[in-house]
């Protein structure tokens, strides 16, 4: 497999004698910028769980998503899955996503799926909506909408809660003048009870 580039491997080494002299912080801070320079699953995999013992969950979740993604790629390229080294990334991997709310979402227009939305959470963009991939909520009341080019969706305000996980069918209409009215102060409805979510729909987070 691929191994930590040059450019990268001196933060990489900076990050680990912090992470081992327990400066989880600043050990946080030099993983964050080794992944800048390298999409590595080691940088992935130890950021995540930095993260994870930091008590940042929502992002140690997206680390270790990536780690684990990465690395089954590379065993794939090298011939073969070390079993073990892939139980220790889920369970760490497991371990955040027991404090977050997961899901997965499908945005569509005119019945049309849009493949290229924007996925918000509380006006944060978590980047392009992709089908299938899962996302990560942090405990509350959180608000949710997808934008893409001329289109946009209503605010959903969904309560979240730990360990759960659902899906959202997002529906778009054409931005600008004449739009629908945003939702946002509806009453939250709970993640997994409703927004299209059926029980068929919701899903053990942290699966592979």
């Amino acid at each position: 497999a691929k191994d930590v580039e040059p450019k990268a491997k001196q933060l990489y080494a900076k990050a680990i004698a912090a992470q081992q002299a327990g400066e989880l912080k600043a050990a946080r801070d030099s993983f964050r910028a080794a992944w800048k320079v390298q999409r590595h699953y080691k940088i992935a995999a130890n950021l995540g769980s930095v993260e994870n013992e930091l008590g940042e969950y929502r992002q140690a979740a997206v680390h270790l998503d990536e780690a684990i993604a990465l690395y089954k790629r590379d065993a794939k390229q090298d011939g073969g899955v070390d079993k073990s080294k892939l139980d220790a990334l889920q369970q760490i991997r497991k371990e955040a996503t027991r404090h977050v709310a997961s899901f997965s979402a499908l945005a569509s227009f005119d019945g049309q799926v849009v493949p290229d939305g924007e996925l918000l959470v509380d006006g944060e963009s978590l980047g392009k909506l992709e089908l299938g991939r899962v996302y990560y909520l942090l405990p509350g009341e959180r608000t949710v909408s997808v934008r893409a080019t001329g289109v946009a969706s209503s605010p959903q305000v969904v309560m979240a809660a730990e360990n759960v996980a659902g899906q959202f069918d997002i529906a778009l209409w054409a931005d600008g003048p004449g739009r629908q009215p945003a939702r946002g102060a509806e009453e939250p409805t709970s993640l997994g009870l409703a927004l299209g979510i059926t029980a068929a729909a919701v899903a053990v987070p942290a699966v592979i």
